[in-house]
């Protein structure tokens, strides 16, 4: 992927993330005023969800700091993928925690079966996480090497 290539990603989440944000408050606040209070605690796990893109931000901002690498074309590559691999490491544990608040939530508080909903949550949470961890390893990759050659 080339450096436009994943600039392109980039801001296009940042544009989902600004709708989904959007359609959630404008769905919350029109189940308040119609006191659909069932609905409103579904789609508010689903704003407590949506901050996983400001995660995600974090994840891919987090490599963008480094400025220096080494000067070896391969050694760049194998530092890239540690720190991609250290990235789903952290991923996978912020999930599992997502996990628990989803079925904890859905349990107790909402009271419905939290398999369906907590499962299509988990999904999208992973899906964007597991993008942030590429796109940052895959930015520092490509925004370090022409110091290589």
């Amino acid at each position: 992927m080339t450096t436009q290539a994943l600039s392109n990603v980039f801001w296009l989440g940042i544009y989902v993330a600004y709708v989904v944000w959007a359609v959630l408050l404008i769905l919350m606040v029109q189940q308040l005023v119609k006191r659909n209070h069932g609905a409103f605690k579904i789609t508010l796990l689903c704003a407590i969800n949506s901050l996983v893109f400001l995660i995600a931000w974090g994840i891919i901002l987090k490599l963008a700091l480094i400025v220096l690498g080494p000067k070896d074309a391969a050694v760049l590559r194998q530092q890239a993928n540690d720190y991609f691999m250290d990235l789903l490491r952290s991923s996978a544990f912020i999930l599992l925690g997502l996990t628990v608040v989803n079925i904890l939530y859905l349990k107790f508080i909402t009271k419905v079966s939290p398999y369906r909903v907590a499962s299509i949550l988990i999904a999208v949470d992973a899906a964007i996480l597991f993008s942030a961890s590429y796109l940052s390893a895959e930015y520092y990759y490509l925004g370090l090497l022409p110091d290589t050659q």
